[in-house]
């Protein structure tokens, strides 16, 4: 008997790979969900560096005024005159800018070649602020002052002062073009939520606040509030 040898019938499955086409295909919807999720991820990073920024910035100030009231640093010699028609928060808003050459590179702590004078907080570590560095801070500070007939130029430990403070990025100071600051009607500060490198011309943190005096005088309190007495 002659036995027949049964050859398996070559079928070839539909599912065996992909097909040039469907290949493109998966290439050109991958693509298409990259562009859609690009704004997101530039927007979320360009938002977790600026914060990052900001958070610095309030450290910075924070520093500052530590500094001052522990008498580390020296009250600044940026001075507006206050008096009931001169409210302080309005003469600062008023106060000049920073002037913007684009060769920053300061010191850290006050630098007397610059005017309006500023203060450096080193964030890197290297003893400058410099104009290429985006961890440096750059603080201009402002005291007020109020003159009586006994004493044109009060000693401001003496008699306390309203202080008021911008800080800006030392990046800021990388070229010529004018620094930012806020009116009493417009607010230009950063904000935390960018979608690109943030306002680098704007101050990161402007804000006011009180020094008390070495020794505290009703009277000093109320020659600069102009509740009378001098």
């Amino acid at each position: 008997m002659i036995a027949h040898q049964q050859h398996p019938l070559s079928t070839q499955s539909s599912e065996a790979g992909f097909t040039l086409i469907e290949s493109l295909l998966a290439i050109i919807v991958v693509t298409i969900l990259m562009v859609g999720l690009a704004p997101v991820l530039v927007l979320s990073t360009a938002t977790r560096v600026q914060a990052k920024r900001v958070e610095i910035g309030v450290q910075a100030v924070k520093s500052y005024i530590d500094g001052v009231k522990s008498g580390a640093i020296e009250p600044p010699s940026n001075k507006v005159e206050t008096s009931p028609s001169k409210k302080f928060i309005t003469e600062v808003a008023k106060f000049p800018t920073p002037t913007s050459s684009g060769t920053l590179d300061m010191k850290a702590g006050y630098d007397s070649a610059l005017s309006p004078k500023l203060y450096c907080i080193d964030g890197d570590g290297d003893g400058f602020c410099k104009h290429t560095s985006t961890y440096d801070m750059v603080i201009q500070a402002v005291r007020s002052y109020t003159p009586t007939a006994a004493n044109a130029n009060p000693d401001p430990k003496q008699t306390g002062y309203s202080l008021g403070l911008r800080v800006y990025r030392s990046d800021a100071f990388s070229d010529a073009q004018s620094l930012l600051k806020s009116d009493t009607q417009t607010k230009v500060t950063q904000s935390t939520f960018t979608g690109g490198t943030g306002g680098r011309k704007a101050p990161i943190v402007e804000m006011t606040t009180e020094m008390a005096p070495s020794q505290p005088k009703l009277q000093d309190l109320c020659v600069r509030l102009g509740c009378g007495g001098q």
